[in-house]
């Protein structure tokens, strides 16, 4: 273990002296006086937590100006310490990817004691932001009612109206699909489209941040919405852990009086474990956690009767080092995998018993990220994160027919509802021969209603065996963060970002497919004069020579910002720049063509470049603290968000 944590320690002081990147924490500044208004230089401010294995320790500048960033949010107890002066103690809740301010006035120390001072603890107010940020913690996450997954937490967002579309998520001025969802600091937004589709649980989250509006040019921010980020729970210097089991039968909810045939069935049964503490004392915490939901629904039927059982169940784990080698170097490590599977889910008005199909999904989100405070007025960071999201629907049965084109090639009319799918006809006001042709169909395969057979339901098995969606994002981004003045200040943030958005799609048919009866009534196929009676729509299988379809996004962004602040103004200037590459399949280059390119099933090529002249985002603002704490502010921005479905569309 510790071979293994020095290798990425000694990775990490490699790569961050050259650019950084906000990461999963948030920054405590403020300026100590004496009790006559004077700077106090020279002043130790040390900054302990129950999150921070290693305290962190700092000293006042010249103008008694400090800045701690590069810490793990959570609730800090900080001493103000100098000689001669009495000791002063602030509680302070830090907020993900927020400054939290904390100015402190010190007194002469008393002649033969020290004087501990406590105040309560401090909010996590901005004074210097152009951004419109909101922040929750842990314990308003446990007492509101919010639900269990990570979206139900959306619901928080101040003065966003959540839209019933919960895989779009709410609109903060633009397009659903404007959004960034971030959980741990992981990017977990549908690569490609823009969208949430991860569901993992929210027991593990231990503050939510928003922001939207003129942010600044800092963590790469393309979203012309909002940015929702989260940080999870570490472990702590004490061994400590949690189980708990819920359950909620159909039972449980009363019944309907309305008169409506309506019930609830569903019954839920959750699963909840977690636990930490130190591996080194005030070096390593561990925290680790487990989580499994499980849904069934009973009693269900339709035209064609009886439905099988729907089930539900999924499976959890996290996992999250926390390790500070030295007071000055915060280093995470964490990795999130679920698994779903789902039967009997998907059944229609008119679908047979043996038509069901269920899905399976995977969710795995792994990020290793660090700091390095290098002195009192710069520090720098690094992140990597990996998002991986298959998912695949499946069909409750699988079909034994094995499709061929060859000619000849002829159907169990006696037997179509076990080669793939078949929609069963229904008849047609003045179409007597089409009526009488399908007759003998309804009579077997149709489903009764009023003693009678009748058609438009479908039967035999899932069309689509499987159809597989499975998207992919990396990112890696550096970032470096100086502070330079003191009466007029510049916080200066350079920073670097490569990213890669993926999709591979799958799909296979069950048997043959589709089956459809035109009875003559659709244009001839196949030979001159040769009418469609029937036709089936199938889906080659992608084995052998048939390949998936794949497509790709790269992003590199480069951003920098200044924050400059003079008494109580604040000015920020700043820009995000972008270059986007899209990445169809199925061509390559050659220059002989009309198009400069020929098919080649398989191959990867560059169809598209958006270049930094085009993608070039200005972040400007600033904000005036007319009273010290409450503030005013103007702000511009320009965003390029980084949704595009067009690679999947080539391929």
């Amino acid at each position: 273990m510790r071979l293994k944590v020095g290798v990425v320690l000694a990775l990490c002081v490699v790569l961050l002296p050259g650019l950084a990147a906000a990461q999963q924490t948030g920054t405590i500044i403020g300026k100590v006086v004496d009790s006559g208004g004077l700077v106090l230089p020279g002043v130790t401010v040390e900054a302990r937590a129950n999150v921070l294995p290693t305290p962190r320790v700092t000293t006042t500048g010249g103008a008694g100006e400090y800045r701690m960033p590069a810490l793990p949010p959570g609730t800090y107890t900080v001493d103000f310490v100098l000689a001669g002066m009495a000791t002063v103690s602030r509680q302070v809740q830090v907020q993900l990817g927020q400054d939290t301010t904390v100015d402190v006035k010190m007194s002469v120390q008393g002649v033969s004691e020290t004087v501990t001072v406590t105040a309560a603890i401090v909010p996590a107010i901005e004074k210097d932001s152009t951004a419109l940020k909101s922040g929750v913690s842990s314990d308003t996450i446990q007492n509101l009612p919010v639900g269990q997954e990570y979206r139900d937490l959306i619901k928080l967002i101040p003065g966003v109206m959540y839209t019933p579309d919960g895989t779009r998520g709410p609109s903060a001025g633009g397009s659903g699909q404007d959004n960034i969802y971030k959980f741990d600091g992981v990017n977990v937004t549908m690569p490609l489209y823009g969208t949430l589709s991860a569901e993992p649980a929210s027991h593990d989250i231990a503050q939510m941040t928003t922001i939207k509006g003129g942010a600044k040019a800092v963590d790469f921010d393309r979203s012309g919405g909002f940015t929702v980020d989260s940080v999870s729970r570490s472990g702590t210097n004490r061994f400590q852990g949690m189980f708990s089991y819920q359950f909620q039968s159909d039972a449980m909810a009363a019944d309907l009086t309305s008169g409506s045939l309506s019930k609830y069935s569903k019954n839920g049964v959750w699963l909840t474990a977690n636990g930490g503490g130190p591996i080194l004392k005030n070096k390593l915490y561990v925290y680790g956690s487990y989580y499994r939901p499980e849904y069934d629904r009973v009693n269900r039927a339709n035209l064609y009767g009886d439905l099988p059982k729907y089930n539900s169940t999924r499976n959890e784990g996290f996992a999250k080092v926390t390790y500070t080698p030295t007071s000055s170097i915060l280093i995470n490590g964490s990795w999130r995998q679920s698994h779903t599977l789902s039967t009997g889910s998907s059944f229609g008005s008119s679908t047979a018993s043996t038509a069901g199909s269920g899905s399976e999904s995977w969710n795995k989100i792994g990020t290793l990220d660090a700091s390095w405070v290098l002195n009192s007025k710069s520090f720098a960071s690094f992140k990597y994160t990996h998002f991986e999201n298959p998912t695949q629907s499946r069909a409750d049965n699988t079909s034994s027919a094995v499709p061929t084109l060859a000619n000849g090639t002829k159907l169990d009319l006696n037997a179509l509802d076990i080669l793939g799918a078949f929609n069963v006809p229904t008849p047609v006001a003045g179409q007597d021969a089409f009526n009488a042709f399908i007759q003998p169909l309804i009579n077997r395969y149709g489903y009764t209603l009023n003693g009678v057979k009748t058609g438009g339901g479908t039967v035999g098995y899932a069309a689509t065996l499987t159809d597989a969606d499975d998207f992919f994002r990396d990112a890696a981004q550096f970032a470096y963060n100086i502070t330079l003045g003191t009466t007029f200040r510049h916080d200066l943030h350079a920073g670097f970002q490569w990213s890669k958005d993926a999709e591979d799609l799958n799909r296979a048919s069950n048997g043959w497919g589709v089956f459809n009866v035109p009875g003559g009534r659709s244009a001839s196929i196949g030979l001159p004069g040769q009418p469609a009676y029937y036709y089936a729509e199938y889906l080659m299988r992608s084995t052998g020579s048939r390949l998936g379809i794949r497509g790709e996004f790269q992003s590199v962004n480069l951003e920098v910002n200044d924050t400059m602040t003079w008494k109580n103004w604040a000015f920020n200037v700043g820009a995000v720049m972008s270059r986007d590459e899209l990445y169809g399949q199925g061509l390559k280059n050659d220059s002989s063509t009309l198009s400069g390119y020929t098919l080649s099933p398989g191959t990867k090529y560059s169809m598209y470049t958006i270049p930094f002249s085009r993608m070039f985002q200005p972040r400007l603002g600033a904000t005036w603290a007319y009273n010290g704490q409450d503030t005013i502010y103007a702000s511009y921005a320009r965003y390029n968000p980084a949704v595009n479905s067009l690679p999947r569309a080539a391929s």
